[in-house]
């Protein structure tokens, strides 16, 4: 992640993805609209030209089509909604806060891809052909803020559902942050 995605991400409160990522992290919005597409191109292939007597028929072939559209709104909606970054507000230093990560990191075999001063981006393994996809996990620094966000991996095989772990990724930080917090008699917040 570039430091322009980097700043959009704290101005935005969502994680920013490259073209790449966001193929693959909305593609299944394509997967619906490819599939009713060829069913309706099988279904017009058989019934052109189109006669009174297929108006019902047709009707049918509307209301799919209305479904396919409003199911990919539906889940347009939700898979931009996982990428809202949850905020974690903490006294605790950088040089802390980091600490805790690659500690986390090291404790859970977080792989960290990115390194850098605002920002460290960590993929899980995924276990092929298991319910557990990888999962990436971004952590931003934005001044006493902590911006945290786990998604499925897009680089990993696909997979609509997290399971859980994109969750659990998130609250494992936020329970580490505020355990350092309390440990030094400060209580982080959400």
């Amino acid at each position: 992640m570039k430091e322009p995605e980097v700043t959009e991400s704290i101005r935005t409160g969502k994680l920013q993805l490259d073209r790449r990522a966001a193929m693959s992290h909305f593609g299944v919005i394509g997967w619906i609209v490819g599939s009713m597409a060829v069913a309706f191109l099988m279904w017009a292939i058989e019934y052109f030209p189109f006669t009174s007597e297929e108006d019902s028929v047709l009707a049918i072939w509307r209301f799919l089509f209305f479904l396919m559209v409003l199911s990919s709104i539906v889940v347009y909606v939700f898979q931009r909604s996982r990428l809202r970054f949850t905020k974690i507000t903490t006294p605790l230093s950088r040089e802390q806060s980091v600490a805790i990560i690659d500690r986390l990191a090291a404790n859970h075999s977080w792989k960290l891809t990115v390194r850098k001063k605002r920002i460290r981006v960590a993929r899980t393994n995924s276990v092929f052909g298991s319910e557990r996809p990888g999962e990436q996990i971004t952590i931003i620094w934005d001044k006493e803020n902590i911006l945290v966000n786990s998604i499925r991996d897009p680089k990993s095989e696909w997979s609509f559902r997290s399971v859980g772990r994109n969750k659990d990724n998130v609250d494992t930080i936020f329970r580490a942050i505020r355990n350092a917090d309390q440990n030094r008699g400060i209580a982080a917040s959400r």
